[in-house]
């Protein structure tokens, strides 16, 4: 599936292993159980649609803040997209 989304890292950086969204957020998003884990795992045939993509972000935008509220890296401003200590490195 492209594009690789984020979904997986967000919930590995907040210590949840397994997610499970309930039926009423799923209904909400328009998503069977099967899609929301394929596009968790980034796999299956299909890659993830606009409205997915733009009802995930809306979601994200909606609960999240900092690096947790972008679906794709490409969407993260640069000073988000390094996490932890190493932002705070002075390289020379």
């Amino acid at each position: 599936m492209e594009p690789k989304n984020r979904l997986q890292e967000i919930f590995a950086e907040m210590g949840l292993a397994l997610v499970r969204p309930t039926d009423a957020q799923l209904a909400a998003w328009d998503m069977s159980p099967t899609r929301f884990n394929q596009l968790l795992a980034n796999k299956g045939r299909m890659p993830i649609t606009l409205l997915e993509a733009k009802q995930l972000t809306a979601w994200l935008k909606a609960h999240f803040t900092g690096r947790h509220q972008y679906l794709f890296l490409e969407d993260m401003p640069p000073h988000e997209r390094v996490a932890g200590k190493q932002q705070q490195l002075a390289l020379v």
